[in-house]
């Protein structure tokens, strides 16, 4: 009596023929390895091997290598093996895999340079190598992949340049994540040859150079990191052009010059953070046109004069840090009327005292510290403020209420890029 095959958990056929094409064994707990088991043996009546479309072993718990012999199933289109221990390097017989579409490996040990056969799977759409210990730089194969539209290479080691003639081929790309890796040079001002581009993260390396001006060109982006490099250059005014963008992180990135005041033309922006740079003079006017912003953080930057009366706009803003700047003059009495932002206190500078820790919103109230003696001499005798939201252990509470209280919306933002991806592959496995 035959086995039917087909009624074995994780294993799919068609409806016609009886032939397996899908293999999903995801997040079962399996253990072991895959080192001795030889796919091309795999008997022709449980599996047609050039009829297999599917092969999903991902979250589970197998290690070691990830076999070569992989190469010969041919007719593969999603191959999933992420969120598991495998370790070593990535086969390259991977490269015979003409078919691929999807191609995930994320979550592992895998700590070898990415193969340059890689580049042969040229119908490859989404390709996940996230989270591993890559080294080396982007094969140059890689701009053979025209097809793409995801590619996600965060939490890596690699390093060297974004190659120019790699990226000005990726023209159906959606997303692009490179964060938290030892990249070094200039952003290409190619990049912005990706119109279609929805998330960009470069945050986290070692990227040098002023932003370039075409990145203003992207006008689908959603959101925009490239926090912790070393830009050492001024926002472009072109920032101005991205107004379907909900969230800008460029923090610590040794940003100088001024805020642009096109920056009040993004009006989606949820989420700002230019904290951690050189930025100087005023806060532009222009920022009370980010009616929906709902996170500003501007703190630590060399920010000068008055907080300007249009901030009281931002009728939905729940976290506001300007500390660690030299701001004078009075809080604009509207913005305290705002349902999400009731407190305001101010912080000052280590040899300051304050003439009060904590105000109510809802009063025009002119903000002053009293000098120390030993240092009134080494410090200017004029208003100084820097706006935080709450003081002292008020700090703490009200900022966590509201975080698990008001901001449930605008975390889901911030990490929709990440869900972005997960939508990306359930769409592709349903095509």
């Amino acid at each position: 009596m035959a086995i039917n095959f087909c009624n074995w958990t994780g294993i799919f056929c068609n409806t016609t023929g009886g032939t397996v094409y899908a293999l999903d064994l995801s997040g079962r707990g399996l253990t072991g390895t895959l080192a001795h088991f030889s796919f091309s043996s795999l008997p022709e009546n449980i599996t047609y091997l050039s009829k297999l479309k599917k092969l999903n072993l991902k979250g589970n718990k197998f290690s070691g290598p990830i076999p070569d012999e992989i190469g010969p199933l041919h007719g593969l289109k999603y191959l999933e093996l992420g969120n598991n221990l495998f370790e070593g390097s990535i086969p390259s017989s991977i490269g015979q895999l003409r078919k691929l579409r999807v191609l995930d490996l994320s979550g592992n040990h895998l700590n070898s340079a990415i193969p340059p056969e890689l580049g042969l799977c040229t119908k490859l759409k989404s390709l996940d190598l996230s989270r591993n210990s890559l080294t080396r730089t982007l094969p140059m194969s890689f701009s053979n992949l025209t097809q793409i539209f995801s590619l996600s290479l965060y939490d890596n080691r690699l390093s060297g340049k974004l190659p120019l003639h790699i990226i000005s081929n990726w023209t159906e790309l959606i997303n692009l994540d490179l964060d938290n890796n030892t990249l070094s040079g200039n952003i290409p001002p190619e990049i912005g040859m990706l119109t279609e581009l929805l998330y960009l993260y470069l945050d986290s390396n070692n990227l040098t150079v002023p932003i370039p001006v075409e990145i203003g060109n992207m006008e689908n982006l959603r959101e925009l990191g490239l926090s912790t490099n070393n830009l050492a250059g001024s926002i472009p005014a072109k920032i101005g052009n991205l107004t379907n963008l909900y969230v800008l992180n460029f923090f610590s990135s040794n940003l100088s010059g001024t805020i642009p005041p096109q920056i009040g033309n993004v009006s989606k922006l949820m989420r700002l953070n230019l904290s951690s740079n050189n930025l100087s003079e005023t806060i532009p006017p222009e920022i009370g046109n980010l009616i929906h912003l709902e996170v500003l953080y501007l703190d630590n930057n060399n920010l000068d004069g008055e907080v300007p009366h249009s901030i009281s706009n931002l009728s939905r803003l729940a976290l506001l840090q300007l500390n660690s700047n030299r701001f004078s003059g009075r809080i604009p009495p509207a913005h305290c009327m705002t349902s999400t932002l009731s407190d305001i206190s101010f912080d000052f500078k280590p040899f300051w005292k304050p003439s009060f820790w904590t105000k109510k919103c809802g009063d025009d109230m002119l903000l002053t510290g009293e000098v120390d003696d030993d240092v009134e001499d080494n410090w200017f005798d004029w208003e100084m403020i820097v706006i935080g939201y709450g003081s002292g252990l008020v700090c703490g509470l009200s900022t966590g209420y509201i975080v698990f209280t008001t901001l449930k919306h605008t975390w889901f933002v911030i990490f929709i890029g990440r869900v972005q991806q997960k939508l990306i592959r359930r769409y592709m496995k349903n095509s």
